[in-house]
């Protein structure tokens, strides 16, 4: 295996602590061979983020941070439970850059309960401030069994739809004008700062997760590890697989999928160059073709050069488009 890029998240691997991350990096460099590796992410929680562990990740090889700040705003930060404050935040990523970190990214949340519009475009403001290589902008989730979802239960007030529309549109109309390219529906970057992984997975690369509860894309095998930690630690002790689902797609369910992936991205995609680098008939690429030409119509997505892509409009409706061309 020579991975292209690693990405480690999805969680909060800065808890491993420098002595932790040095023993997962040198496990990584023993199993693996890592002479193409273009990019190594990790995703770190503003509270944990210390200096030294900063200096062991970029001693490691790791040349690109996100940081999970969610929001500038005392109230909203605890109203979600996120352990770190506004100050936290802005003064991690200045640690980052005196360890010699360039590739710098923020996690922001759009929509929030209490964010009116004017402190919204605050926040934006004060990442754009930071100057990082890149944000994510992400639509607000709530998950079940946290405290936002018990709040929201009990009659906590929440944007809808419109405004959660108005909150995506503000944060794309100020984050182009400062330079930044939405290159994906939830991502905007400098040029030249795109995350590869991610763009390696929407434009159909195959993956593989590590980890309770990952997922992984290899040949036409989609997999996802039992989120069990104690199941996924027995079975590593006794050198046996980690419990997980897997499934077996058909040759031409799996190039379908993997081609309209790509629709997520601004650079978009086209149909008959999926039915080279996919197995995807003849007859699915007549009728996306069709399909698109008609979606153009009510504005959903436009055409440039041989690629397809969602408009404004298009990617707040993505789901729908996908849906159309299945």
């Amino acid at each position: 295996m020579r991975p292209r890029s690693i990405y480690i998240g999805g969680g909060t691997p800065s808890l491993l602590g420098a002595g932790g991350f040095n023993a997962l990096a040198d496990a990584l460099r023993k199993s693996i061979d890592l002479g193409q590796l273009s990019e190594w992410s990790v995703e770190l929680n503003p509270s944990s983020a210390s200096f030294e562990l900063l200096e062991t990740m970029r001693a490691a090889g790791v040349n690109r941070l996100t940081f999970g700040v969610q929001s500038f705003n005392q109230e909203v930060l605890t109203l979600i439970n996120r352990t770190h404050t506004p100050l936290q935040a802005i003064e991690s990523v200045q640690r980052a850059r005196q360890a010699g970190f360039q590739n710098i990214g923020l996690d922001l949340v759009a929509a929030l309960p209490g964010v009116s519009p004017k402190l919204w475009q605050q926040e934006l403001q004060q990442s754009i401030e930071l100057a990082p290589t890149h944000i994510s902008v992400y639509n607000l989730s709530i998950e079940p069994a946290t405290r936002l979802a018990a709040m929201i239960a009990e009659g906590l007030p929440t944007p809808d739809e419109d405004q959660q529309m108005e909150a995506l549109a503000m944060a794309e109309e100020t984050l182009t004008r400062q330079g930044y390219t939405r290159y994906e529906i939830s991502n905007y970057a400098l040029n030249g700062y795109e995350c590869q992984h991610n763009l390696g997975i929407w434009r159909g690369n195959d993956y593989l997760g590590l980890g309770p509860a990952a997922a992984s894309r290899i040949n036409n095998h989609r997999m996802e590890n039992n989120s069990d930690l104690e199941a996924y630690e027995q079975h590593l002790s006794h050198f046996s697989p980690p419990p997980r689902n897997t499934e077996l797609l058909t040759a031409e369910d799996d190039g379908v999928e993997r081609s309209l992936f790509a629709l997520r991205l601004h650079e978009g995609f086209s149909p008959a160059e999926c039915g080279t680098h996919f197995s995807v008939p003849a007859a699915k690429v007549y009728q996306w073709e069709q399909s698109l030409k008609n979606l153009a119509y009510t504005g959903a997505v436009e055409q440039g050069g041989k690629a397809w892509r969602l408009t404004r409009r298009g990617r707040e409706i993505c789901d729908h488009v996908i849906r159309e061309l299945c």
